[in-house]
């Protein structure tokens, strides 16, 4: 799992495509704008393009070397993303920071 950085009001994380997507979750804090980079290491086909169906957001992958999407983080919650025929899957959950905290601390709220 992986854990955005805040700096200067923004955050920003990236995930890796090869062979997959890695890491596979992100976490974002809620009410703190948040942007997830996609960078592009594999060629294969399948993985040419990621979706987000909650987001209305479909793209292709391939155009660039690291593609951004911008995720909402007004409210808390969780956003799936696939590639385009849906066996490798990822999701980016927004929580709240006192979910972040009691997680950190052995509770989960999911």
């Amino acid at each position: 799992m992986g854990t955005a950085a805040v700096e200067q009001g923004s955050q920003e994380t990236n995930i890796v495509v090869k062979g997959g997507y890695s890491p596979s979750t992100i976490v974002l804090k809620q009410g703190v704008p948040g942007k997830v980079n996609f960078d592009m290491k594999d060629s294969t086909a399948c993985l040419s393009h990621v979706v987000f169906e909650q987001l209305g957001v479909d793209k292709d992958l391939t155009k660039q070397k690291v593609t951004t999407i911008d995720i909402p983080t007004d409210k808390k919650g969780t956003y799936n993303f696939v590639y385009g025929m849906g066996m490798f899957h990822g999701k980016v959950v927004v929580k709240s920071r006192s979910s972040q905290i009691l997680s950190a601390s052995g509770f989960n709220l999911f």
